[in-house]
């Protein structure tokens, strides 16, 4: 995932994101792509409007339409009453879903997310999978890693299975699921593969 946003680069082998080298190219990636880790880096002293107006700043997106972009993903995320706190004093799902809309300010092609709902409670971990559905409508791409297989199996279209490094197994969840004799969950399928 960090070589794709080129943050790492490749011992052997080759990653592209639009038809574009990450080594050759890394702005042209990054403009058009977002990362979010599983802890993303939230400034503790700034409020969630202070926080996206930086982000905007960093992405060079013009004040206006930042502004703009920002009050529509406070709005989508429900973080309207929340606002004017410092992100210090947010929730676990408040700073992932503050996390989210950084991410997606400057309205990237891809989004690359690592682990969205470690420790996130029940209703903003809906929330937050209600928000990427929405996004994969609008054509947006995902790329997913986490170990909750009910999450791979709701969300993915397709899934690869990374054991010891290496993807060893990738489809459809109903192909990875269906894999082996007779039905079983994505979990049990993924467990005997990875035996």
């Amino acid at each position: 995932m960090r070589c794709l946003i080129g943050l790492t680069t490749v011992d052997y082998g080759s990653v592209r994101a639009f038809d574009v080298d990450p080594r050759e190219k890394p702005l042209e990636v990054r403009r058009r792509t977002a990362y979010l880790p599983d802890d993303p880096l939230l400034y503790e002293h700034l409020t969630i409007v202070e926080f996206l107006e930086y982000v905007s700043v960093l992405w060079n997106v013009p004040p206006g339409a930042a502004r703009a972009k920002a009050n529509e993903l406070i709005a989508w995320l429900e973080l309207t009453p929340h606002q004017s706190k410092l992100t210090r004093d947010l929730s676990r799902g408040m700073k992932q879903k503050l996390a989210l809309a950084g991410a997606l300010l400057h309205t990237p092609d891809l989004i690359v997310l690592d682990e969205p709902l470690t420790g996130v409670d029940l209703v903003s971990a809906r929330h937050i999978k209600d928000c990427l559905k929405s996004l994969q409508k609008r054509g947006v791409t995902i790329v997913l890693a986490t170990h909750m297989m009910d999450l791979a199996e709701e969300m993915a279209d397709r899934i690869g299975i990374i054991h010891a490094g290496k993807i060893i197994t990738e489809g459809t969840p109903q192909e990875i699921a269906g894999s082996g004799v007779g039905p079983r969950s994505l979990e049990s399928a993924v467990l005997a593969i990875v035996k």
